[in-house]
């Protein structure tokens, strides 16, 4: 009776001790995308987060997903990719959303590339594709760095 009260007591512990690493590595990866990448990113209301706008910010965003994926699945062990993802989409949505309803949406972002109204063209959407490639470069460095052993 005792040693199954020690073991569920161990097991509760443990779980707290799993759940603090992730909000602490999430809070982590998350501060280092804004005091990082953020610092190279243009400053101002309606201010959009695009990557594309400075290479600098791409290079590090994807730097900083790939070290976070690793560092975490090294941490919390095992051989699933599932939690690394979990915390890098947590911490990409935070950084997205930091900025609430100033911090600018793709619609700034499309409207500010279309300064004078007329027919839209294809410019602003290419450049968007450039933060996909970020992203990608990032989120696939940790799938290949994790799948590894």
């Amino acid at each position: 009776m005792i040693a199954t009260a020690s073991k569920s007591a161990a097991a509760s512990a443990s779980k707290w001790i799993e759940r603090i690493v992730f909000v602490l590595i999430t809070a982590g990866t998350w501060a280092a995308l804004h005091y990082l990448a953020g610092t190279f990113l243009p400053r101002g209301l309606d201010r959009p987060l695009v990557l594309a706008t400075s290479p600098v910010a791409g290079l590090l965003t994807a730097a900083i997903l790939v070290v976070s994926g690793v560092l975490t699945h090294k941490l919390c062990g095992g051989f699933s990719v599932r939690k690394p993802l979990m915390i890098l989409g947590l911490s990409l949505g935070l950084w997205a959303a930091e900025g609430g309803r100033t911090g600018g949406t793709v619609d700034a972002w499309l409207i500010s590339r279309h300064a004078e109204p007329g027919p839209p063209t294809g410019g602003p959407y290419w450049l968007l594709l450039v933060d996909y490639i970020y992203l990608l470069a990032g989120i696939g460095g940790v799938v290949f760095l994790t799948r590894r052993r």
